[in-house]
């Protein structure tokens, strides 16, 4: 401990000067007081009187002065050790099927073998065998007698065996519960002796707990079908007050969440909170076979033939037979099956459904267990597909035959089920045929029925390209407009260099317009030279976009935001600020050297909106080439657009809706927990003529009889940026087939005909689909937050590096000396010393 005294007040040079003027006028009066009181009373009383008066003008004067002792002492401040648990399924499973190597390092971390004699030994065989080679079991300098070096091998093998073997029977859960409380040496006492330790555990949530959690029953709360690493760093609550030394995560690195626990380390990181994980299982993928998800459609029309997407992993089974089977649920012999040898731990095995019956459908990918599968409830999964005998009718508007009317105009004929028209306003005519070869005007009829009467009236989706206010008129935008609000037709405007949306002055055009403050984007220079997917600006989703049927390229969204990464650039576009409102499905990701200070916000480079408009809904697309899609993969993705659009906007017309109202959910299959989202959409002047609506959605299971009371009720509430867009939720609901049932009170609106379909299937959980170990995932993470991947067989490492993240606080303090309670006793001691002597000397 150092101590320091300094004075306050002598920090202002006034107060100092102030002060010593002070002290000699003091002094002046005290020898003329004691000049009278010596022809008053004797001189050795004036002495005493002298020195209490000098006592006590220089106490005032030191407390004028405010004297501080201040002081400071070096501590080491033990830090919180925050143990996180991973709990999630895939750590009940056991890793037999680890490697020898593997298996050695876990045997030593458990105490099970192991000490300063033998440890050369076993790193030696374990060298060894992660290099493929026999181990030498008896080394050369132990004995050169041949006999009893077989003998000894023999036995050192057959220990070794004995020792793995009890490793196979546990589960990665009872390997971390062995480590921390069981071994003979546990690692949490150790961890105890050098801080605060806080135990929690983690599955999709974390919460605290007690170490009977890894042996016991996990609680539903932590939501053990899901692994989020980031939960399980959030939240420490490091403080200053309370330093957390580091975190030691105990887990096999899977990922099955979209969180990016990355970013938490980095945090940690910035926070001086090293992340120790400790890796607990097998790198080997156990032979498992796993249907991991299904890519197909929702929605597909009668006699269309969806593709059938499913990845199946197969861990364990490289270069061999494996068949996959896909069937009808309600009639398993109408089966079709594929034969692969797959050459990695995953492959995509592609059917072509042939949609022969009306009505929803329900589907299963079934591949058959084997006996030396790790098991076999992640062999099937089940699909729902909605087959409707219905075409998508297309209206195409182009000012002219360009590039992009070409390209969709191809991709829509080529579709079986798609019945496209086309309004071609400028036709090169050469006067060798009747009449152009695209019909050149939109005609628009007049007076009652107006809209029935013209090409509109029996269309599902209208686009628009590049025409120009000579072609569409104001009386045509408005014919539009009734076609969007009052019939749910859906409109997609198409950016166009030359005429749309900047060449009108419609102002219907203009409510109809998702965005607003269009600026162009364009590619100059060597930049537009460069590769085709290197060049211009890129499409980029967002998470709306991600989860838009039409705009999903594969169901898995990474690999789905893979492929639109991968797609060619564009050298011109149209972006804009997105109206409130709206939904901005992609935005525009510029490259380094091309952009813009001026857009910086998402919304600003909103590229692909969406508004809802009355019944129906608006699409903008603010670029008119994507036939650069087609770019090394031909029509693949390109028509898979277009045609996902035209069913799209085909759907949203046949609906379940009246001359008031239409009902939808927003997805119609949903897994068991997840919200079933049910939408009413009002026609415009609804909720002005009934003031008092209240509206609900009421859901049926499709067994339930006549009268029986709705699995459950939704209040339907508006959104605050949608007036006329209602919602509700629920996530009650268990696995089952259901129907929505719209029902209103305060207003006399029918809606027995307004209803929806919704299916919840069973939970599904990515924890059994890849059951290796991830310990590179694990390194990451350590990277991040200045922290470090320890083995199993290395734990007794882990205290000495918390340790080192302790924290030295400096501990300071002042004592202020002018104002102690000392000093006031001292003061009224010598001023009470001063009076009683004058009063006995007869003084005044």
């Amino acid at each position: 401990m150092t101590r320091r005294l300094f004075f306050q007040a002598f920090e202002s040079s006034w107060w100092l000067v102030g002060s010593l003027v002070t002290v000699l006028v003091v002094a002046v009066l005290l020898i003329r007081l004691l000049q009278y009181e010596r022809q008053l009373i004797p001189a050795r009383p004036g002495y005493w009187l002298l020195g209490l008066r000098v006592c006590v003008i220089t106490i005032l004067a030191l407390a004028l002065a405010e004297p501080v002792l201040s002081w400071s002492l070096d501590r080491t401040r033990s830090g919180r050790i925050v143990v996180v648990v991973d709990v999630s399924d895939s750590m009940t499973i056991t890793d037999a099927h680890a490697s020898a190597a593997e298996k050695i390092r876990w045997a030593r971390g458990l105490r099970l073998m192991g000490n300063s004699t033998i440890d050369q030994r076993l790193d030696d065989w374990v060298a060894s065998l992660e290099a493929g080679r026999e181990p030498e079991w008896v080394s050369a300098d132990e004995t050169s007698d041949p006999q009893r070096r077989k003998r000894l091998a023999t036995i050192r093998q057959q220990n070794l065996q004995a020792i793995l073997g009890s490793m196979d029977t546990l589960s990665r859960r009872q390997v971390v519960s062995k480590l921390l409380q069981d071994s003979p040496r546990p690692l949490l006492p150790e961890l105890e002796a050098v801080g605060t330790v806080e135990l929690r555990f983690f599955g999709g949530t974390v919460q605290p707990g007690e170490l009977a959690t890894l042996t016991g029953q996990v609680p539903e709360s932590l939501q053990s079908d899901q692994t989020d690493l980031s939960a399980a760093l959030q939240g420490v609550g490091h403080t200053e007050e309370f330093p957390v030394a580091g975190i030691v995560l105990f887990s096999d690195g899977r990922q099955t969440t979209q969180a990016d626990p990355l970013s938490v380390a980095t945090e940690l990181g910035t926070q001086s909170v090293p992340v120790f994980p400790v890796a607990v299982g097998s790198r080997r993928s156990p032979r498992d076979l796993a249907i991991a998800s299904i890519d197909a459609p929702r929605t597909v029309f009668l006699d269309d033939q969806p593709r059938i997407t499913a990845r199946v992993r197969t861990g364990g089974y490289r270069n061999q037979p494996v068949e996959i089977q896909l069937f009808p649920e309600d009639d398993p012999d109408d089966v079709t099956t594929r034969t692969i040898e797959p050459r990695s731990n995953s492959q995509d095995v592609i059917f072509q459904l042939s949609a022969k019956r009306l009505g929803r459908q329900r589907y299963v990918v079934r591949t058959e267990p084997r006996p030396d599968e790790l098991r076999d409830d992640n062999n099937q999964r089940s699909f729902t597909i909605n087959i409707v005998d219905d075409v998508a009718k297309v209206l195409l508007i182009e000012g002219e035959a360009r590039w992009e009317f070409r390209f969709i105009d191809n991709a829509l004929t080529r579709d079986e089920r798609t019945e496209i028209q086309r309004v071609v306003f400028a036709q090169p005519f050469l006067g060798l045929q009747d009449q152009p070869y695209f019909q050149n005007r939109l005609e628009i009829p007049t007076g009652k029925d107006a809209l029935q009467r013209s090409l509109l009236a029996d269309t599902d989706l209208v686009i628009i390209g590049d025409a120009g206010p000579a072609g569409l008129g104001e009386d045509a935008w408005k014919l539009l407009e009734t076609f969007v609000a009052e019939t749910g037709g859906t409109l997609v405007l198409v950016a166009g260099k030359h005429n749309l949306p900047l060449g009108h002055r419609s102002k219907t055009l203009g409510q109809l317009l998702p965005v607003t403050d269009l600026v162009p984007l364009e590619t100059p220079g060597d930049a537009g030279r460069a590769a085709p997917t290197e060049r211009g600006f890129q499409v980029e989703l967002t998470p709306e976009g991600q989860q838009e049927p039409m705009l999903q390229f594969h169901v898995e969204s990474e690999e789905n935001r893979r492929i639109w990464d991968g797609l060619a650039g564009h050298l011109w576009g149209l972006v804009g600020t997105a109206r409130p409102g709206t939904t901005v499905l992609a935005k525009a990701r510029l490259r380094a050297d091309n952009e813009q200070p001026a857009l910086e916000r998402e919304r600003a480079l909103a590229l692909f909106v969406r508004q809802y408009y009355g019944l129906g809904q608006v699409l903008w697309l603010g670029i008119d080439s994507t036939w650069r899609w087609r770019h090394r993969v031909g029509d693949t993705y390109h028509h898979r657009f277009w045609g996902q659009l035209a069913r799209w906007a085909a759907r949203n017309k046949s609906v379940s809706s009246n001359e008031s109202v239409r009902l939808g959910v927003e997805a119609a299959e949903v897994s068991a927990n997840e919200a079933v989202v049910v939408t009413a959409r009002w026609q415009r002047g609804v909720l002005r003529r009934h003031g008092q609506l209240e509206a609900r959605a009421e859901i049926y299971h499709t067994d339930a009889a006549a009268g029986d009371p709705p699995q459950a009720v939704l209040p339907l509430v508006p959104l605050a940026d949608r007036p006329l867009l209602w919602q509700g939720r629920t996530t009650a609901l268990p696995p089952g087939d259901y129907q929505v049932r719209l029902a209103v009170s305060g207003a006399e609106i029918a809606t027995d005909d307004v209803t929806a379909d919704v299916y919840v299937h069973p939970p599904r959980s990515g924890e059994l689909t890849d059951l290796s170990a991830d310990p590179e995932h694990l390194a990451d993470i350590a990277r991040a937050s200045g922290g470090e991947l320890i083995s199993v067989d290395q734990l007794d490492r882990l205290p000495d590096q918390l340790q080192r993240s302790t924290h030295l606080a400096a501990l300071t303090g002042d004592i202020p000396l002018w104002n102690h309670w000392g000093i006031l006793v001292l003061l009224f001691t010598f001023m009470t010393a001063e009076w009683v002597v004058r009063k006995v000397h007869g003084l005044p």
